[in-house]
């Protein structure tokens, strides 16, 4: 679900103030490397405070769901 809210919200920065998501190195929203790093970057560094609370809130939870994918990715490989 809050993927699904986080890519509004970055849709409709992106039409608002892209200059926020160029400041972070977000070209397109396609969900790709570049994308989830400057995600990162808006949720959990100083960057971030060019963005509203509650959005930033928002792509934290994105962060952590992935960090979560990734964990658990990596526990079933190691088994």
């Amino acid at each position: 679900m809050n993927g699904f809210a986080a890519h509004r919200m970055l849709l409709k920065m992106e039409r608002e103030r892209p200059e926020v998501l160029e400041a972070v190195g977000i070209i397109r929203i396609d969900w790709w490397f570049r994308c989830l790093r400057g995600i990162g970057f808006l949720a959990l560094s100083g960057k971030g405070q060019m963005i509203t609370q509650g959005e930033r809130w928002m792509l934290r939870a994105v962060v952590a769901t992935y960090m979560l994918l990734v964990a658990c990715g990596l526990s079933m490989l190691v088994g």
